[in-house]
């Protein structure tokens, strides 16, 4: 192993004298669970070529998180997770302060072999701040939206109306809020918290919660999404769906094997008819349960991991560089949006026979050269399939397509239209 310069650490599985290893930067070399980092890949031209995902470790072995698929020279923006781990009871570990590294391994032109590159990352705190975002809800009318944050404060902006916050009723929730959802009217919303906790706010009807029905689920809860009919499902880190009052139950990703590789779940999103549900796991794949485009399926289908979908299910903004955060289903329930912790837009078609084809692209942060200040950690979509919405971590707000810009919380925002 060879100390290089800045604390990058390189380590080859082949004899030095065979090749070079290629060498794996991360930039900053700290900071906290949910920060951003920056990693590039480089190697001596013709030595090294068909990295793989980098991988997130403990220094001391145990737990891994997938980034996204890479080559040579390639920047990606990763979101240090919160946790790691495949699906099962105990499985998921929490990323505690200390010693971790980043890894890449590449095929060596010069020999046939691979070669496996680190560079050394420290965890310096595991928890969130109370004013870090988590997620975003729309009003009907499409002309408001509000905003979450860790701690359980909602900002409500246009015609979305304030209906109160957990801070504000002093009431301090057990774990981290991790997602919002309002209800179908617009007249309330819901909280929902790691360990599955919910709470409700205006018209909004408490149908029960994880805690309250002595239900301990096996890894965190990342998301919250409304039933037409009063009721909602949360999702879980390991794809598991907990269906709540008239939300009915189509399955989930522990009944088909889990999540791909050991890249967790990280939201749901449900059609307007509430007959179908769509999870999103980091790695860019999707599945979908239900009655979907007309096709009772449960087929996964979304961004193939490592690598770029095909032209025929999906419209890109550049290629797949950072982790996926989140997932708005188009009101027309025939296909998904996701989106990256940079902003990138990715455009699938759902898996009904040949898939159906794409929802409209209306823009990324990366097609139109911005870098935002914050991770993106959610998306909505706007009425009549027209244009969606980004939030950012810092509360930031961007716009494209029909969805209008109505203000963020103290970060960046964009309105952009073609």
């Amino acid at each position: 192993m060879v100390v290089l310069a800045g604390g990058m650490l390189a380590a080859s599985t082949t004899p030095a004298s065979a090749t070079v290893p290629a060498t794996v930067s991360v930039s900053p070399s700290a900071g906290p669970v949910g920060s951003v980092v920056r990693i590039s890949v480089s190697g001596p031209s013709g030595e090294s070529s068909g990295c793989t995902g980098v991988t997130f470790a403990r220094s001391a072995g145990g737990g891994t998180a997938l980034a996204p698929g890479t080559e040579n020279g390639v920047v990606g923006r990763f979101v240090v997770p919160s946790f790691f781990g495949a699906p099962g009871p105990g499985q998921f570990t929490a990323v505690t302060p200390g010693s971790y590294v980043f890894r890449v391994t590449c095929g060596s032109m010069a020999t046939g072999g691979l070669v496996t590159s680190s560079a050394a990352f420290t965890v310096t705190t595991s928890a969130l701040p109370p004013s870090r975002f988590v997620g975003m809800a729309t009003m009907p009318t499409g002309k408001g939206y509000w905003l979450a944050q860790v701690g359980g404060g909602v900002f409500s902006y246009g015609d979305a109306p304030f209906y109160g916050s957990l801070p504000g009723d002093g009431v301090v929730s057990t774990a981290p809020i991790t997602g919002i959802a309002a209800t179908p009217d617009g007249k309330g919303y819901w909280l929902v918290s790691a360990d599955g906790g919910v709470f409700s706010f205006g018209d909004a009807r408490f149908c029960g919660s994880l805690p309250g029905d002595g239900v301990v689920p096996h890894a965190p809860i990342v998301g919250i999404t409304a039933d037409p009919a009063g009721g909602y499902w949360l999702v879980g880190a390991d794809g598991g769906v907990f269906a709540f009052g008239p939300a009915r139950f189509y399955g989930s990703a522990p009944g088909r094997g889990g999540p791909v590789g050991d890249a967790p779940f990280v939201d749901l999103g449900a059609t307007s008819d509430g007959g179908a549900y769509y999870e999103a796991a980091a790695t860019g794949w999707s599945v979908g349960y239900g009655n979907i485009a007309n096709a009772n399926t449960n087929e996964p289908f979304g961004i193939p991991f490592p690598g770029v979908p095909s032209p025929s299910t999906s419209q890109l903004a550049g290629p797949l560089t950072s982790l996926i955060t989140g997932i708005a289903v188009t009101p027309s329930g025939e296909g998904v949006w996701l989106v990256g912790a940079d902003g990138g837009v990715f455009s699938v078609g759902a898996p009904a026979g040949n898939h159906s084809a794409p929802p409209p692209f209306f823009g990324s942060l990366p097609s139109v050269g911005v870098v935002p200040s914050a991770p993106i950690v959610g998306m909505a979509a706007a009425p009549g399939d027209t244009g969606y919405w980004l939030v950012g971590a810092d509360g930031g707000v961007f716009a494209f397509g029909s969805a209008g810009f109505y203000g963020s919380a103290g970060g960046s925002g964009l309105r952009w239209q073609d």
